[in-house]
């Protein structure tokens, strides 16, 4: 089994930090490697769970001054100075953590910078967490490199599923972006990984979707045509955000040639549009149901799609932290709502769904920028758990892949 589509033409951004991709696992796998797969996975899945309360504490402390994780809402912190000054302290901690060479720190970094108000999700840090934990795993079972990498993509399976209760897309997520060749044999690991991901997150968070949005009815013709609109706006959006990532971190790349301190500049861009729109501070966790759910104005909604996607864009290419599966899921969605909006006035008449709509630009997002196709498609099924929302989340998908993604370089790929 070959990915051909990990040799994209240069169109794809790395979701999480620090991982190559198109790397060949072990053809065949034992009984060895699918217990340390399996107990990878479980320090995932704790590490997941981990980072995440650690990130929401911090955030409830700075920005709210007490500890309730349940509820946080950074749309209900009102703007001041100050809001300009806190990311820039939680970079100057990351710049400090980063400097010392060492995946912990480097994950302790951006779980402070993330609880400052940093746009990273848990899975970052979480996989420099699980890095480590796998290389000494892996030393204890005394594994090749190749399967010493398998194991790190099983733990990434662990904290992908724990932080989006998606075992499934976890798996998908590994095999599409970080595999290039494989077979069933070899990626038993995985599958196991996913497995007790999967259960573990079951046992401790129940059966209901992480996110929440009306039910969707089923789609017509008339609707589909709306929701490949989202594809073709979502999928013009992802290349223009491709574009603009790599050239941002090509320009942080020379100015941290002169002084590492420049990259400070992505930080100070999050505190400035922070003080203009408090609400675009964090990963935005609560963003997504309020999107899916159309809880949203017209204000919030330009806030989300142009100020938190440019405080998002300036960080990440600065600090190199991975674009993050939240940010892209709130870009797009937010996006998707408006062409969503302009479509309803357009065309009264026409009945769709909003939280489809936002869905669907959620899932296009992520597979124009990352280049994770499938994942994209099984994600929006797994967070949501709503299975009428999937042939229009199929084709903004396509539409917006190969719009964002054209071509694949003819001598890079595996014959």
């Amino acid at each position: 089994m070959i990915f051909r589509h990990n040799y994209l033409n240069g169109r794809i951004l790395p979701v999480i930090p620090l991982l190559p991709s198109g790397t060949t696992v072990p053809s065949k796998s034992g009984l060895k490697l699918s217990l340390a797969a399996a107990l990878v996975a479980a320090f995932g899945t704790g590490i997941g769970i981990l980072v995440k309360y650690v990130m929401n504490t911090l955030t409830a402390l700075i920005f709210f001054g007490n500890l309730h994780t349940g509820n946080i809402r950074m749309n209900d912190i009102e703007s001041a100075p100050w809001l300009m000054v806190i990311p820039v302290a939680g970079a100057l901690f990351l710049t400090w953590a980063t400097g010392k060479g060492a995946a912990f720190f480097s994950a302790l970094g951006l779980t402070v910078a993330a609880g400052a108000g940093a746009p990273v999700g848990a899975e970052s840090p979480g996989t420099l967490l699980i890095a480590a934990a796998s290389a000494r795993i892996s030393g204890l079972f005394r594994c090749t490199d190749e399967e010493s990498h398998l194991l790190f993509l099983a733990g990434i399976c662990g904290v992908v599923s724990c932080l989006f209760g998606a075992p499934l897309a976890a798996l998908i997520l590994v095999l599409e972006l970080w595999v290039n060749r494989c077979n069933i044999r070899s990626i038993w690991p995985l599958a196991i990984a996913a497995l007790v991901s999967g259960t573990t997150v079951y046992l401790i968070n129940g059966f209901a979707p992480v996110y929440n949005m009306p039910n969707a009815p089923a789609v017509n013709i008339k609707s589909l045509t709306a929701y490949l609109l989202v594809g073709v706006f979502t999928g013009l959006w992802s290349r223009l955000t491709v574009w603009l990532y790599k050239r941002l971190q090509k320009g942080f790349e020379n100015l941290s040639a002169r002084s590492n301190w420049y990259i400070l500049l992505g930080s100070l861009m999050v505190g400035v549009v922070a003080y203009i729109y408090p609400g675009t501070l964090g990963a935005g966790e609560s963003s997504v149901n309020d999107l899916l759910q159309a809880h949203v104005t017209l204000s919030i909604l330009f806030s989300l799609a142009v100020m938190k996607w440019l405080s998002w864009l300036f960080f990440s290419s600065a600090y190199r932290t991975g674009t993050g599966i939240i940010p892209l899921l709130i870009t797009g969605g937010a996006v998707a709502l408006f062409v969503g909006v302009a479509i309803q006035l357009l065309f009264p008449s026409l009945v769709i769904h909003s939280g489809t709509i936002v869905l669907t630009g959620m899932c296009a997002m992520l597979a124009g920028t990352s280049g994770a196709l499938l994942t994209s498609m099984v994600l929006s099924v797994e967070i949501t758990h709503d299975l009428n929302a999937v042939v229009p989340v199929i084709a903004a998908c396509l539409v917006s892949y190969f719009i964002s993604i054209p071509a694949l370089k003819k001598e890079a790929v595996p014959q």
